[in-house]
């Protein structure tokens, strides 16, 4: 059963918690595809996943990959790699879900994405320039 492949720590880490703006699941990353967006499993509990999902994160937006600006293009590969390097493939978080608006345009998740001892995504892309603020999504 996948649903094994979450560790005790990862379960107590967010058990299903609410806050103001959505609903929090331990998840684990598959990869980032971009500098905002990252595919994830999320775990619902009683041994339910769902994904992998794509997931946008909320409130941060970075340059497209696909750009026909070269230098854009270069700026988004080092937000990728950031990305990447905050959150490789495996680890375990917390996948914070809008319950107001679940989905973006595109059929994503939309919310925030955070690791015990790193912190927020989002916060993390900002903070570091890799990205800015794109706003509510």
């Amino acid at each position: 059963m996948r649903g094994l492949g979450f560790t005790v720590s990862a379960l107590a880490l967010a058990l299903t918690s609410s806050s103001a703006d959505g609903r929090s699941y331990p998840c684990r990353v598959v990869r980032a595809v971009d500098g905002d967006t990252i595919v994830v499993i999320v775990n619902l509990g009683l041994g339910v996943e769902l994904g992998p999902e794509t997931m946008r994160l909320a409130g941060v937006d970075t340059p497209e990959l696909r750009d026909r600006d070269p230098e854009k293009r270069r700026l988004a590969e080092t937000a990728r790699d950031a990305l990447r390097a905050f959150a490789p493939g495996g680890t375990i978080g917390a996948c914070e879900i809008s319950e107001a608006d679940p989905k973006d345009k595109f059929g994503r998740l939309l919310g925030h994405f955070s690791v015990p001892g790193r912190g927020d995504a989002t916060a993390h892309m900002l903070t570091f320039g890799r990205a800015y603020d794109g706003g509510p999504r």
